[in-house]
């Protein structure tokens, strides 16, 4: 019986390991699209590299909000404790070790960074659940502004980070 609790605590280790390992894998992986996104500028039109950075660093804020929410206390109960790393380069240097509030002012500034570049989001323009219910439409046509990180999916989840926060900052998103 003793083996197999050991064996439980290590599967239960390794998953927990694997899971913070594949956050910082796909987190690399934004912070290389947005590496590139600087470096090879001219491959991209302007808007299509807002965009493209937009939903980078959206998606790179959620990253590191679901990490503070699942290896955490509640930033209402410890806001000093040193903790958590922010990887906002690509590379192999570790990154610096963020008090938990530092911590959430990062993904904040990642979250109002990317609603800065989607400003001209094409998701603005259209009812995407009109889409695919034409002649000559289909779902895909909806999947290309729906399924994907986008302008109002990038205040969503700002404003729950504001919520976790203490909820001060939130009607300030209300002006969508």
């Amino acid at each position: 019986i003793k083996s197999s609790a050991a064996s439980d605590v290590y599967k239960r280790q390794a998953y927990i390991y694997a899971l913070w390992c594949s956050f910082y894998a796909n987190i690399a992986s934004l912070n290389n699209i947005l590496e590139w996104s600087e470096r090879n500028a001219s491959v991209l039109s302007d808007e299509r590299r807002d965009q493209v950075r937009g939903e980078a660093l959206a998606l790179r804020g959620m990253l590191h909000f679901d990490i503070y929410r699942l290896f955490t206390a509640d930033i209402k109960l410890d806001k000093t404790s040193r903790i958590l790393p922010y990887q906002t380069d690509f590379g192999v240097k570790t990154p610096p070790v963020y008090a938990t509030g530092d911590y959430l002012d990062l993904v904040v500034r990642d979250l109002e960074d990317a609603i800065k570049y989607l400003e001209n989001d094409p998701i603005m323009k259209i009812t995407p659940y009109e889409l695919g219910n034409g002649d000559g439409e289909n779902k895909d046509q909806a999947d290309l502004y729906v399924a994907r990180m986008n302008y109002y999916a990038a205040k969503a989840l700002l404003a729950r980070v504001y919520l976790n926060m203490g909820g001060e900052k939130v009607l300030s998103l209300i002006h969508i």
